[in-house]
């Protein structure tokens, strides 16, 4: 069962993109038993491994000096631990300007070290497949992110394309994009005559298809290798000039502000910078909530602790709403709409349900108003 999501009027998303890299301070989360490689008051390079977290290297989004720690939180609303660095503003790197390669001769070898050292290694092996899907879907209906970067950079994601076809003879690469996206369709239209064996597929608009496994589901098709637009941008830099991920687009949206936007910052920056320096609040709003990573399933934050990290994606800003919860009558719809095919009303008194995903799309279908997830309760193992 395929649900539409009744969009809310009063959230907008950005016709623009802004950057929010001129920050004072940026902070790296790691855990306790990761072996830092750096040093108070040591001088950090851009792009510098400062530490690895599960085998995948950490870098450094700017160039500076490292100050201390601090306790901060991350999207998922945990306490984290992190290294403090203060920016000089120089964006000094070890290495001086690298060389611009053709990414059409790299080999499987040197692509794979590639997104081991500089994206993520998990990702590397996972291109061994007969078609290339690369998705411009974001995961909530109120975030952007992947679609802008296949707007502002898709000359760069389609030569990437193009050349993982030839590196890993993978037969056909579709480019992913929303029926209701028409100027991004017409974009792509007029670059693929050059790419013949680049496709556009464009694909119904319904939560939560921006999740990996239920894209899968239904793509229906076997050995195929899904990949995020914004990973094929990083992947772009880094075979290009060996550029590290140091910096990332988020939505940062809501009912509360006048000016929503994407916005692209240095990994490590402390939310309330940007929240501070680019958000203009509507006046007749006083009460309202910081949520990470959608409104659909994200969580409510202390906007003053939160991080950057790799892994959030959006601020949702929004007045307050009381949710006043009856007794459940039974109706199944929870059951209905789960993409895993779970009936949440099985779980309500259980802390571990094995597969789900974490949509909130049973408490959003909810006619009681029930909160089918809570926080912590569900695991996704």
């Amino acid at each position: 069962m395929n649900v539409q999501i009744k969009k809310d009027d009063n959230i907008l998303l950005s016709p623009i993109t802004k950057n929010k890299l001129d920050v004072d301070y940026v902070y790296f989360p790691y855990q306790k038993d990761i072996k830092l490689k750096v040093k108070l008051d040591e001088y950090i390079f851009l792009e510098q491994n400062i530490f690895d977290n599960k085998d995948i290297p950490v870098y450094s989004s700017i160039s500076g000096v490292v100050k201390g720690s601090k306790k901060l939180i991350d999207a998922n609303n945990k306490i984290i631990n992190t290294i403090v660095i203060e920016n000089d503003f120089k964006e000094k790197k070890l290495n001086k300007k690298g060389i611009k390669r053709n990414i059409s001769n790299y080999t499987k070898e040197e692509v794979y070290a590639k997104i081991k050292t500089c994206l993520d290694y998990k990702f590397a092996k996972n291109l061994e497949c007969s078609n290339l899907f690369i998705s411009s879907l974001d995961i909530d209906p109120y975030e952007a992110n992947e679609l802008f970067i296949l707007n502002d950079y898709v000359d760069q994601i389609l030569e990437t394309v193009d050349a993982l076809l030839d590196i890993y003879e993978i037969q056909n690469a579709y480019i992913l994009v929303k029926n209701k996206e028409s100027e991004t369709i017409t974009k792509i239209l007029n670059k693929l005559g050059t790419y013949p064996k680049i496709h556009l597929k464009i694909i119904e608009d319904f939560y939560p298809l921006g999740i990996e496994r239920v894209l899968e589901n239904y793509l229906k098709i076997k050995n195929i290798c899904i990949l995020k637009t914004s990973f094929i941008y990083n992947l772009y830099k880094a075979l290009k000039k060996d550029n590290k991920v140091t910096e990332k687009y988020i939505t940062i949206s809501g009912d509360a502000i006048k000016n929503p936007i994407i916005v692209n910052v240095k990994i490590g920056t402390k939310a309330i910078d940007i929240i501070n320096d680019l958000v203009k609040f509507k006046k007749d709003i006083k009460d309202y909530v910081y949520i990470a990573n959608g409104l659909m399933a994200g969580k409510i934050i202390d906007i003053n602790k939160l991080v950057v990290t790799d892994d959030l994606r959006s601020i949702i800003i929004n007045q307050i709403e009381e949710r006043e919860s009856l007794e459940c009558i039974n109706c199944g719809i929870c059951k209905q709409v789960c993409p895993m095919n779970l009936d949440p009303r099985e779980y309500l008194h259980k802390k571990v349900v094995p597969n789900c995903l974490k949509c909130n799309l049973c408490s959003y279908i909810c006619p009681a108003k029930i909160n089918l997830i809570k926080e912590d309760d569900y695991s996704d193992k």
